[in-house]
């Protein structure tokens, strides 16, 4: 097995994350993710902003390691505001 931050491990990690986000199942766990990182909502409040940040931050992390091309992102996007 690789070591954690060895080149290999990266690629491996990035490569499984392209994997497991690419199928539906995995495609309706993103859109869960990004829901409840709030990661298509805008907050007035300060505190809320700061916190719904870091989420966001963590949620669009997996989506670049993923590589989850736009225009899913578009549709997961259309998708959350159909829900609300």
């Amino acid at each position: 097995m690789f070591g954690l931050n060895s080149k290999g491990h990266q690629a491996a990690l990035l490569q499984a994350y392209r994997e497991i986000f690419a199928s539906e199942q995995g495609r309706r766990v993103l859109a869960d993710i990004l829901s409840t990182a709030g990661a298509f909502r805008a907050s007035e409040d300060i505190a809320a902003l700061a916190h719904d940040n870091g989420k966001r931050a963590l949620a669009f992390d997996i989506v670049n390691k993923a590589s989850i091309p736009e225009d899913i992102i578009n549709q997961l996007m259309r998708e959350s505001f159909a829900d609300a």
